[in-house]
């Protein structure tokens, strides 16, 4: 009969009475539940700890190298280097947020244009990867522009099957606000036309864009971002 929770869980713990009478296989499957159906990394953290085993599977092993990432701790790099075996595009999204927990940017950028670059060719990564990729990509862009300069380039070119082409496209365009914008901006906002996203920031930043470059386009966005704003509710009246 397999081990219940019982014997191994820390009873100090506010969560014991949810694990109390839990086997060792329950709490890895509410784990995995708990990361990848609700994002819930501290209540997978939490159900993971209260077993030994090592992970068992690729679905497990990303799972926990990215715990051990979120943490900021060097025990990931031991499991992203098992990911490499069935995914050198996950392992490097997952070197790249414990570098970025680390506060480490060049290496996080680096790790980040290298899974860019795969990207190209290779279809199979799990989104949740490239969402993850193209949001770090931002927050490094952000915090260092020879980071911004390195991830814009890395994504200036489609990846396979065109997968996550329009948030690939919005990152290259909110990059380059970090860098030269009347220079660089016309590339990634221009591949978003004509059915552009309906937001007011991409919206404003693609007027600024084109009224920067003087390009033509600038009359229908001026236009579309009018016409957005037109359909605000107005702001509540103060009191």
């Amino acid at each position: 009969m397999e081990r219940s929770i019982d014997r191994i869980v820390d009873l100090t713990d506010p969560s014991a009475n949810r694990l109390r009478g839990m086997t060792v296989e329950q709490a890895r499957q509410r784990a995995l539940l708990r990361y990848y159906e609700s994002g819930d990394v501290e209540g997978a953290r939490r159900f993971w700890q209260q077993q030994s085993g090592l992970p068992r599977d690729p679905t497990e092993l990303a799972m926990v190298a990215n715990l051990e990432a979120d943490a900021g701790s060097d025990a990931a790099l031991p499991l992203i280097e098992r990911m490499r075996a069935f995914s050198q595009i996950e392992a490097d999204v997952t070197l790249a947020a414990l570098r970025l927990r680390q506060s480490n940017v060049r290496d996080a950028a680096a790790a980040l244009a290298s899974a860019f670059t795969r990207l190209r060719t290779d279809p199979w990564p799990a989104l949740r990867f490239k969402q993850a990729a193209l949001r770090m990509a931002a927050t490094l862009g952000a915090r260092d522009p020879d980071a911004a300069r390195q991830l814009f380039d890395a994504l200036r070119e489609p990846f396979a099957v065109r997968s996550v082409d329009e948030a690939r496209m919005l990152t290259a365009a909110d990059l380059a606000t970090r860098l030269d914008f009347t220079a660089l901006c016309r590339e990634p906002v221009g591949a978003l036309e004509p059915f552009v996203p309906w937001s007011e920031v991409f919206l404003r930043m693609r007027q600024q864009c084109y009224h920067a470059t003087n390009d033509p386009r600038l009359v229908r966005a001026t236009a579309d971002l009018d016409e957005f704003l037109s359909r605000e509710p107005l702001p509540l009246a103060p009191r």
